[in-house]
């Protein structure tokens, strides 16, 4: 049972588990930055980033829990 992370169930690229991923590494990101740039320097709308950065990891996790529910129907089983 070969898979690739962006092939869906039918074997086509998914988008919905690219730009999933993405968007949660963005939020990943922006929090790091946040937390780094609040370690060193005095940032006065943090609250901001932070719910910037929750959006972002929510809305890519809401992409990639599409692209699963989306294959359930369509997953092969295989005999391996």
């Amino acid at each position: 049972m070969k898979k690739r992370f962006l092939e869906a169930g039918d074997g086509q690229k998914s988008a919905k588990r690219l730009y999933g991923s993405i968007l949660i590494i963005l939020g990943i990101t922006l929090h790091l930055i946040t937390y780094y740039l609040s370690l060193f320097y005095i940032v006065n709308d943090t609250s901001t980033a932070v719910s910037i950065g929750n959006t972002f990891i929510g809305i890519g996790a809401g992409l990639l829990g599409l692209g699963i529910m989306d294959n359930i129907g369509i997953r092969k089983r295989d005999n391996d």
